[in-house]
C-alpha cells in the first residue's frame, strides 16, 4: 500500500470517526429535550395537586361558617347540614386520595425514567469523549502523515 493510499485510508477513517461523533451528540440532543419533557409533566402535576388543595381550603372555610350557623340555628337543620358537608368532605378526599396516589406514580415513573435516561446519558458522554480522543489522535497522525507526504514529494 502506497503512502498516499494508506494517508487517503488514515483521512477517510478519521472523516468516519468524526461522523459517528456528530450522531453521538445527535442522541446527547435528544436525551436533553426528554429531560425537558419530564420536567414538565412534574409541574402539571403539582398544578392539580394546588387546585385540590384550593378546593379543601373552600370547604374547611364553609365548615367554619357552618359552626356560625349552627350556633344560630336549631339541631335537626344543623344536623342535616353537617351530613351534607360531612359527605362532600369524604368526597373531595376520597378525591383527593386518589389524585396524590395517581400523581404519586407519577412521579415515581418519571424518576425511574430520568435515571434510566441519566445513566444512558452518562454512557453518551463517556463514548462522546472516547470518540473525540481517538479522533483527534486520528487527525494528528493523518495530518503528521500528509505533511511528511508533501515534503517527500516537494523534494522529488
Amino acid at each position: 500500500m502506497s503512502m498516499a493510499t494508506r494517508g487517503l485510508d488514515l483521512f477517510l477513517r478519521a472523516e468516519e470517526e468524526a461522523n459517528r461523533l456528530v450522531e453521538e451528540l445527535r442522541r446527547l440532543k435528544d436525551e436533553v429535550e426528554s429531560y425537558k419533557t419530564a420536567r414538565e409533566a412534574l409541574g402539571q402535576a403539582a398544578m392539580g395537586v394546588s387546585e385540590l388543595s384550593t378546593r379543601c381550603a373552600k370547604i374547611a372555610e364553609q365548615l367554619g361558617g357552618l359552626a356560625e350557623t349552627l350556633r344560630s340555628i336549631g339541631t335537626p337543620e344543623l344536623l342535616r347540614g353537617l351530613e351534607a358537608i360531612t359527605a362532600e368532605q369524604g368526597m373531595l378526599r376520597k378525591e383527593l386520595e386518589q389524585r396524590h396516589e395517581a400523581q404519586r406514580q407519577e412521579v415515581l415513573a418519571v424518576q425511574e425514567n430520568l435515571g434510566a435516561q441519566a445513566a444512558g446519558t452518562k454512557a453518551l458522554v463517556t463514548t462522546v469523549r472516547n470518540l473525540a480522543l481517538g479522533s483527534f489522535g486520528l487527525s494528528l497522525i493523518t495530518l503528521a502523515l500528509l505533511g511528511w507526504l508533501v515534503l517527500t514529494l516537494g523534494r522529488g
